[in-house]
């Protein structure tokens, strides 16, 4: 994957997790706010890095795991 397309990537994610977060239309505790928080740090620190680091990548996708695992048990 072209690092220009990453970064363009992770730019829309960071958008979109941000945007969760200032909506605060659903009733997000304090541990998956600070889930979403963590995910937007790491982004941006890896889009600092001149290489994709998938540690890192990885990283993320497992807190946004966790996050969805937390949400197929909330009845809407």
């Amino acid at each position: 994957m072209k690092k220009k397309f990453f970064k363009k990537d992770i730019d829309s994610l960071i958008q979109g997790i941000s945007t969760i977060l200032s909506k605060n239309r659903c009733s997000l505790t304090d541990e998956e706010i600070a889930l979403l928080q963590d995910c937007i740090k790491q982004l941006k620190l890896q889009k600092k890095q001149p290489q994709i680091d998938w540690d890192v990548v990885l990283k993320i996708i497992a807190m946004l795991c966790r996050l969805f695992i937390i949400f197929k048990d909330v009845q809407f």
